[in-house]
């Protein structure tokens, strides 16, 4: 499963960042109450800033996305300078 995917849909994106704050267990005063779908990522118990140091260093978060966006951007560019003599 992947780290951050609560929403259970295979992808770490804002679609599961709404869905995790709409829990509202973010650094909440209740010591343990929070589930990996309620952002207990690193399964201590809670949902506190070390779930999303966690998830963000993994690298999951619409990190494919990102990758086709930037290449459709270098294959679109207009003003890219294309390679001499050919």
């Amino acid at each position: 499963r992947v780290v951050g995917d609560v929403n259970r849909d295979g992808k770490f994106d804002s679609s599961d960042l709404v869905r995790v704050f709409q829990s509202a267990d973010y650094e909440d005063d209740v010591q343990g109450n929070s589930s990996f779908d309620q952002g207990d990522w690193n399964l201590d118990g809670d949902f506190n800033s070390s779930d999303f140091v966690l998830a963000f260093q993994i690298g999951h978060y619409e990190q494919p996305l990102a990758a086709h966006i930037a290449a459709a951007v270098l294959h679109d560019d207009p003003f890219r300078q294309k390679p001499q003599g050919g």
